[in-house]
């Protein structure tokens, strides 16, 4: 929260953290496994990457689906990416239960957000194909965490129109969002000119149902006009 933890209360939080990991219950085992990417407790990564994909020597995994989903949070809060995270990430895009693999796209999606330059940011170019196949995916929350996720890992412009051509209409407002989220993502990573990222965003349903206050639909989409405003803008103004 807002307060900043003594290293003498940092090492008892670890410790209340350790205590649940090591729970034979499987709720707060979960809770242990978002607690250490929160605390940023790097000691229990490969415990937390163990949980999220290890299988025992049939081939099943280890885990309850709700852990596997929460170490995948826990990797991403933690920030670390490793190629064995990155391994494991790898393995969760396909994991049976749809709150994993968005855990684990997010995930792909967060790290890759971090990467400092191109160098750091070459070892994600291999989600690409998997995250891609995931737009596809029976859940529209995958479906969604797809789509963003692809506007941070492609870097093709018709590649990626033709991918998220598929979800213009989608059925799920959520996911028509996460087109204009994936766009933005493009443009102001210059791979998308703002021309061609103004003719995808028209392409896209712009309905959604439900009575709220804030409307998320039209805000992603007012984000997206903004970004491509922001690089259509002569330098130095």
């Amino acid at each position: 929260g807002d307060v900043v933890l003594t290293p003498d209360e940092m090492q008892l939080v670890r410790y209340k953290i350790d205590g649940y990991l090591a729970e034979a219950g499987y709720v707060p085992r979960a809770r242990g496994c978002r607690m250490a990417g929160l605390a940023g407790h790097a000691a229990r990564r490969n415990l937390l990457a163990a949980f999220a994909a290890g299988r025992d020597a049939s081939g099943r995994l280890r885990q309850v689906p709700i852990v596997r989903r929460d170490a995948f949070a826990g990797l991403a809060d933690l920030g670390d990416p490793a190629p064995s995270v990155l391994d494991v990430l790898a393995s969760g895009i396909d994991d049976p239960y749809y709150e994993a693999r968005r855990a684990a796209i997010r995930a792909v999606t967060r790290l890759a957000c971090a990467a400092p330059d191109d160098a750091a940011r070459a070892p994600f170019a291999r989600f690409e194909p998997a995250v891609s196949a995931r737009l596809r995916d029976g859940s529209f929350e995958v479906r969604a965490a797809a789509a963003e996720a692809l506007g941070v890992l492609a870097n093709d412009a018709d590649t990626l129109a033709a991918r998220l051509r598929r979800l213009r209409h989608d059925r799920v407002w959520i996911v028509r969002a996460s087109v204009y989220a994936a766009l933005e993502s493009a443009v102001r990573r210059g791979v998308l000119s703002p021309g061609r990222a103004r003719d995808e965003m028209r392409q896209v349903l712009m309905t959604s149902i439900g009575n709220r206050p804030r409307y998320p639909l039209k805000e992603a989409a007012r984000r997206l006009a903004g970004a491509i405003r922001e690089r259509e803008a002569p330098p130095g103004d």
